[in-house]
C-alpha cells in the first residue's frame, strides 16, 4: 500500500465502507508518512486518521478507547434502579417467574433460565426456548444467531450448578447484555439461597410442630403462608 497510492485510496473507500470509526497508523515502520491525497481524501470521507509513533503501544491505546465508550455506553443505562427493584421485588416473592416479570425494563432483550435444583425452565419468549435448549455452553459465550445477538452462561455457587442462562438482543451491544446478564445471575444466587432460607425455616418448624403436642394456631398459619407464597 505505501508504494501503491491507488489501492491505498481503494482501502481507504472500503474502510468507510464498513463504517470504521478512525485509522490509527503507526508511522515510520511500514510507511515514513501519510501521502497528501490520502489525507485529502480521508477529510472528504469524514475519515479520522490518527498516527502514533512507532514504539506506542497500540494495545494499550485500544483498551483505553474501549474501557471509554463502554463507561460512556453504561452511563445510559439505569442498572442502579432495576437492581434495586428487583431487589425488592425479589425478596418479597422469590421466584424465577418474578425475574421474567421485569423482561420489559431490559430494553429489547428476552432471556431463557433453566433451574437445575427444580429441573425447571421459564422464558420471555416461546420463539427463543428451543434455540436456547441448543447452545447452552459451560463457558460464557457471545454468538449471533440470525438477527439475534446471544450470550450464554452458567450459574454456579460453591462449584454446584444452579443455572443455565441464555439472553438474547437484537442490539449488538455486548456490553449492555453483559452486565444486565450478570445482575439477572446474582438475582438468580439470591433467589436460591432465598428459597434455602425458606426451606429451612418451613423444616425448622415442623419439627417444632412434630414435637409439640400443642401448637399454636399462629404459628400454623404463618407456615401456611409461606407454603403458598415459595411453594
Amino acid at each position: 500500500i505505501k508504494s501503491n497510492l491507488p489501492l491505498f485510496k481503494k482501502l481507504i473507500q472500503v474502510l468507510v465502507d464498513h463504517n470504521v470509526a478512525a485509522l490509527i497508523v503507526k508511522l515510520k515502520r511500514y510507511i515514513e508518512e501519510i501521502p497528501d491525497d490520502i489525507i485529502r481524501l480521508t477529510e472528504t470521507m469524514g475519515l479520522p486518521v490518527i498516527t502514533i509513533d512507532y514504539d506506542a503501544n497500540l494495545s494499550e491505546i485500544s483498551t483505553r478507547i474501549l474501557n471509554e465508550l463502554t463507561t460512556n455506553n453504561l452511563k445510559t443505562i439505569s442498572l442502579s434502579s432495576f437492581y434495586l427493584d428487583l431487589v425488592k421485588t425479589l425478596d418479597e416473592n422469590p421466584k424465577l417467574e418474578t425475574i421474567l416479570g421485569f423482561q420489559s425494563r431490559l430494553e429489547n432483550m428476552d432471556y431463557w433460565i433453566y433451574s437445575k435444583t427444580q429441573e425447571k425452565v421459564v422464558f420471555t419468549n416461546k420463539k427463543i426456548n428451543a434455540i436456547a435448549k441448543d447452545i447452552v455452553t459451560h463457558t460464557p459465550t457471545f454468538q449471533r444467531i440470525n438477527d439475534q445477538f446471544v450470550y450464554s452462561d452458567e450459574v454456579k455457587l460453591s462449584n454446584q450448578l444452579l443455572y443455565q442462562v441464555v439472553f438474547f438482543s437484537k442490539e449488538d451491544n455486548r456490553s449492555k447484555i453483559y452486565y444486565y446478564a450478570e445482575i439477572v445471575k446474582l438475582m438468580l444466587v439470591f433467589i436460591y439461597q432465598k428459597r434455602q432460607e425458606i426451606s429451612l425455616q418451613q423444616s425448622q418448624f415442623l419439627i417444632e410442630l412434630v414435637t409439640s403436642f400443642n401448637p399454636s394456631f399462629s404459628n400454623n398459619q404463618t407456615f401456611k403462608e409461606k407454603s403458598e407464597i415459595y411453594g
